[in-house]
């Protein structure tokens, strides 16, 4: 069978280092260290012998966790440190512990520790990853996993001595279950029956789930591990029922920013548009956004901005050629809430098909419309607001522009409660010890 995808690489992979230890999958703890190496985000081929060498002498100094898990705050929420610097991620956790007494939020840092090598052990792995992968990993990348696989069975056997009774939380709600570390201490927590919960943090949709090489980011599906994963909407219950989490319950909690939100105007003059840069694996599409509103200059008098993806926002490249542009970038410090309420911009365009701030830009009333060059659009949107070109995009403000005020309101309510879960509010329903 040919493998047609990416993805499908990733899972064939992940199938193959399918190791049991003390009742854990270490294939699931390690998905993904397996999908940013198929993906090319990390280049095996370019760490040294020394180097792979070295990794067989890290061990995990999990202090913080023993003692994070035996606070006295009894519903936990983590983030991951290399997220923490997302401020729309903080400001969604604090809006769903702002209804749960007794909640603490802790950034999950996991600091290395040397040891020597135990060459026995680590035979043994190399020899375990090598049979298991055998035609599919050259020498360095089994050497590679083969660390990643030690690395966390340490990890296993210095959580399992952790004595149950000095474990305080009842519930443990890691920002995202399908990668680590969350996903071992979600591992760790389900065996002493404790409720895992996992917090949704972007749009999924058909789009998203049915593509032919879907986005690496599907993922934080495809391995959820937690007990239960809190949903914004219908339309996320939906699409996740229907592409398969087979042991995570999903619960409808709502979208915790929006859920208060009512649409009272939608604005329709389109005098200055923000453009969002998609992420990781868009750089190509932003350029062909850029280049669609350049063209677009020359027809229609708009103030242009633009906003760079977080992935994006060290990244001299873009910068060099924004300024070549010449539209403004904004501030990489402000968030979406703080763009779209100072009355800057009238409406706004995004790729990326599956990403919230599409939805988000309309819950304040500033419609957005969707570059798809395909015209795949997601059918979970309005129907009329894809573009392809400067004179789609030109026809489509055109016809925004004439668009009765309160039959666009009522198009877009009914479509953000289905999509985002526009007026659901249930987390205190399922965190609270209440």
């Amino acid at each position: 069978m040919t493998i047609k995808s990416k993805f499908e690489q990733y899972q064939t992979l992940k199938k193959k280092l399918n190791i049991r230890y003390k009742g854990y999958n270490l294939a699931e703890i390690i998905a993904l260290d397996i999908i940013v190496h198929v993906y090319g985000r990390v280049d095996i081929s370019k760490i040294s012998y020394q180097q792979l060498k070295s990794n067989f002498q890290k061990v995990p100094n999990l202090k913080k966790i023993k003692k994070i898990l035996s606070s006295e705050k009894e519903v936990l929420f983590t983030l991951p440190h290399y997220q923490s610097h997302r401020k729309d991620y903080l400001e969604l956790i604090e809006i769903i512990m702002s209804k749960i007494s007794g909640s603490k939020l802790e950034i999950i840092n996991i600091p290395n520790q040397s040891k020597s090598i135990e060459r026995l052990e680590t035979l043994s792995m190399i020899i375990n990853v090598m049979r298991s992968t055998i035609g599919f990993l050259n020498l360095k990348e089994i050497i590679y996993f083969s660390a990643k696989l030690l690395f966390y069975k340490r990890a296993i056997e210095i959580l399992e001595e952790i004595d149950p009774n000095d474990i305080k939380i009842k519930k443990y709600i890691a920002f995202n279950a399908a990668l680590n570390y969350e996903n071992l201490i979600v591992a760790f927590l389900k065996r002493k029956e404790i409720p895992t919960y996992s917090l949704q943090h972007a749009i999924v949709d058909r789009y998203f789930c049915d593509q032919d090489s879907p986005p690496y980011d599907l993922i934080n599906i495809e391995n959820m591990t937690a007990n239960y994963l809190l949903c914004w909407s219908q339309a996320t219950v939906d699409q996740i029922k229907n592409h398969g989490i087979q042991n995570t319950k999903l619960l409808l909690a709502g979208s915790p920013k929006y859920n208060q939100i009512q649409i009272s105007s939608i604005k329709q003059s389109f005098r200055s548009g923000l453009i969002f840069f998609g992420g990781l694996g868009d750089e190509s599409i932003n350029l062909e956004v850029l280049n669609v509103i350049r063209e677009l200059l020359k027809e229609q008098d708009i103030k242009w901005a633009i906003k760079l993806h977080p992935q994006h926002f060290k990244s001299l490249d873009y910068r060099k050629i924004i300024e070549q542009s010449g539209i403004p970038l904004v501030s990489c410090d402000q968030t979406l809430s703080t763009l779209l309420t100072e009355d800057k911009f009238d409406f706004t365009i995004s790729y990326n098909l599956t990403t919230t701030v599409y939805y988000e830009s309309m819950c304040y009333g500033v419609l957005s419309f969707r570059y798809s060059p395909d015209k795949k659009a997601s059918e979970y949107g309005l129907e009329d607001d894809v573009f392809s070109s400067a004179k789609e995009l030109d026809q489509r403000i055109i016809d925004f522009k004439q668009m009765n005020q309160k039959l666009l309101i009522t198009r877009v309510q009914e479509m953000l409660e289905y999509t985002i879960g526009l007026k659901i509010n249930s987390y205190h329903k399922y965190l609270s010890l209440e």
